[in-house]
């Protein structure tokens, strides 16, 4: 895994197992800081030292020369070591992309440890007094403590968080003492003093009142400027471009605007079952654009033996589900050619939204679950420090959950979605939840600028937006709804009956639920692995009470909830005793 990692005010602390890593390290006799990174974008990274400053970055600062250029300092290290004198310990503020970082100032005795605007860019850490110990990999916080003998204990209310939303929300992780540094923060410590501050927050006030046609105007100029950021990066390094693609909007235009842009060279890929929309529509747009294409089918379900590879790498913040498939995927790949992995990540709730009406409402504790079974244990939660359901979601599924797939790729290479630039999610955050709901003006963005984008169909209504019967609800209802639930039923009917292994479609690009009932290896897997498992929390006798009623209860997206938690936990505790 790719990151930084260190200890501020390390006197009187054992750091060999740091030392041990052979990784880049910087060491003073008051703090010891480095990082690991794939060797990608090495121009962008940083790792300096000199009388004054020691900076480590990891990570894609996508407007790098835009920076250098506004600054006119020699290098990047002295870039931002100007920004931080002018700009003050917010500097990174100016930053985009996906980065991580921290900067000592050895003359003030201040160390900035940060994050990026979205928190993608892991950073746990845990504070003892007057020191700090933070790193990319929650694993190595926790071995950097007990090789310090400080202890550290299971947060059972994480746990539940992972089984009821299939994340952590919030800064928790399955370890008592270690937080994760969230989305827009940043760590100060200044002469043994420390805190946490933000360098930004989501703000979705009502603020944008111009009409729908100079709204439309405003966003597609920042998205093309967005998309433009990323993939000038690819061409900075001389590498060519991968995109995701299937059958819905977000990665469709990421894609298109940038083929619009004039950006060649582009291969587009998407993983799904064999022969469904995902695959059918992807292909279809990347011969029209005449990009490379790469298809993966999920039909062998081999990959979801990866539980444990999957958890070791995101420590147990989010769930497997949503990492297995794409890192099957990923590991078919030879990404010496490639640049960023370009995804079209959260389009749909920042054009659209994740307010479930047309006005902003208070957040519930339901808001953003994966899975309800256990929801009455969940009650912590402090909802009145969000302003509304749309933030409370933004943050918690959108940065902490949809965002976690992240840790997964970039251990192949940078991430990037276009969708989560600062300006654009600022002015789309800003603009009325009535014209966002339903995405209707992520619709007319397409309808109006990019007409043929809309002709391909939709996967999630089966129809495109252009069409006569997408634009008619009446009709819509009559020649799709009605007869997928029409179909549904039936589909119930002939497994009361016995003439189907599942009540549920395998119409789906990842038909868990089918295919769980219906692969008799699949169920098998799952049911070892629980059974073999359970036993490490058999010390908790409440969650162990809770997680096998919950199995026994459960549709299997849900068990991966479960057994997830279990491989975290013996990931973090059981290996880590037994050593």
């Amino acid at each position: 895994m790719p990151g930084i990692y260190g200890v501020i005010n390390s006197r009187n602390f054992d750091l060999t197992d740091i030392k041990e890593t052979g990784n880049d390290n910087i060491e003073h006799k008051d703090y010891m800081i480095g990082k690991t990174s794939i060797k990608k974008f090495e121009n962008d990274k940083v790792f300096f030292d000199n009388d004054e400053f020691s900076i480590i970055i990891d990570g894609v600062v996508l407007n790098l020369q835009e920076l250098r250029n506004k600054y006119t300092a020699s290098s990047w290290p002295n870039t931002i070591i100007k920004m931080y004198k002018q700009i003050g310990e917010q500097f990174m503020d100016s930053f985009r992309g996906a980065f991580s970082g921290i900067l000592c100032d050895k003359i003030n005795n201040t160390f900035i440890i940060f994050t990026n605007h979205y928190g993608d860019k892991g950073i746990f850490y845990t504070v003892l007094e007057d020191k700090v110990v933070f790193s990319y990999d929650l694993k190595m916080v926790k071995d950097i403590l007990k090789k310090n003998d400080v202890g550290t204990s299971f947060n059972i209310n994480a746990a539940y968080e992972l089984l009821t939303y299939g994340f952590m929300i919030e800064d928790n992780t399955i370890i008592d003492k270690i937080k994760r540094l969230t989305a827009g923060k940043y760590i100060k410590i200044n002469n043994g003093k420390i805190a946490v501050n933000s360098f930004y927050e989501l703000n979705n006030n009502i603020i944008n009142n111009l009409s729908e046609e100079k709204l439309i105007d405003s966003f597609d100029e920042l998205f093309r400027y967005s998309v433009k950021l990323e993939f000038d990066k690819d061409i900075e390094y001389g590498y060519s471009h991968l995109a995701g693609l299937s059958g819905g909007l977000d990665s469709r235009m990421t894609t298109w605007v940038a083929n619009d842009l004039g950006y060649k060279n582009i291969t587009n890929y998407t993983f799904s079952k064999s022969n469904y929309l995902d695959y059918k529509v992807a292909q279809e747009i990347a011969i029209k654009l005449g990009n490379k294409f790469i298809f993966k089918s999920l039909d062998d379900l081999r990959y979801l033996e990866d539980i444990d590879l999957v958890i070791k790498n995101n420590g147990g913040t989010g769930c497997a589900s949503g990492h297995i498939h794409g890192r099957s995927f990923l590991e078919l790949i030879n990404f010496d050619k490639f640049g960023l992995i370009h995804t079209g990540q959260l389009g749909d709730v920042v054009v659209g939204t994740f307010s479930s009406k047309k006005e902003h409402t208070k957040p519930s504790i339901n808001d953003g679950t994966y899975s309800n079974l256990l929801i009455d244990r969940v009650n912590w939660i402090e909802l009145d420090r969000y302003k509304n359901e749309e933030i409370f979601k933004m943050y918690n599924r959108g940065f902490n959950g949809a965002l976690n797939s992240h840790i997964t790729m970039q251990n192949y290479s940078e991430v990037s979605s276009p969708f989560i630039l600062k300006e654009f999610m600022d002015l789309c955050l800003s603009i009325d939840p009535k014209i966002r709901f339903n995405h209707n003006v992520y619709y007319n963005w397409i309808l109006t600028k990019y007409p043929e984008a809309a002709k391909y169909t939709y996967e999630k209504y089966r129809v495109s937006i252009d069409s006569f019967i997408f634009k008619n609800k009446l009709f819509y209802l009559m020649l799709k709804r009605i007869p997928k639930k029409l179909k549904n039923k039936n589909n119930e009917i002939l497994f009361k009956l016995g003439f189907r292994e599942s009540k549920y479609s395998n119409d789906d690009m990842n038909p868990f639920q089918y295919w769980y009932d219906t692969d008799y290896n699949m169920r098998k897997n799952i049911s070892n692995y629980f059974e073999q498992n359970l036993s490490c929390i058999d010390e908790f006798s409440n969650l162990n009470n809770d997680i096998v009623w919950m199995f026994n209860n459960s549709l299997a997206r849900e068990k991966i909830q479960i057994l997830s938690l279990l491989s975290a936990y013996k990931y973090m505790f059981i290996e880590d005793s037994n050593k």
